[in-house]
């Protein structure tokens, strides 16, 4: 059984998701892991079809999904299973966001235990 390897929206221009797309069937990837920002495409279950979903918990997506680190997860969690992508993909909190930091470990492993996936 092999690892399916994907290429990052986030590794191409942000703004240019069809590039991605097509960049990753030339260049012979198993799939793509996009990263949800403000770009629509990103966030919209009917035009993906992606390895896995990367949460928009990094600076530059701060406004994305709003500003709770924990909702944007589960709305992550909801387009990846919306998708059929097995996987979520975010960072650990910043040092800035003490009180997601404080939550991080129980809330993934809630989500976890949930069926949910990451």
């Amino acid at each position: 059984m092999s690892t399916p390897v994907g290429l990052s929206t986030a590794s191409c221009p942000l703004g240019k998701a069809e590039y991605t797309f097509r960049l990753a069937a030339e260049l012979g990837y198993d799939g793509v892991e996009v990263m949800v920002w403000s770009e629509r495409s990103t966030q919209d279950p009917k035009a993906l079809a992606v390895l896995a979903v990367h949460a928009p918990t990094l600076l530059l997506t701060r406004s994305v999904f709003g500003a709770d680190p924990w909702r944007k997860i589960d709305r992550s969690a909801e387009l990846a299973i919306a998708v059929g992508a097995p996987t979520v993909v975010l960072h650990p909190p910043f040092f800035w966001q003490t009180r997601y930091a404080r939550s991080f470990v129980r809330g993934i492993a809630d989500r976890e235990r949930k069926g949910s996936v990451f």
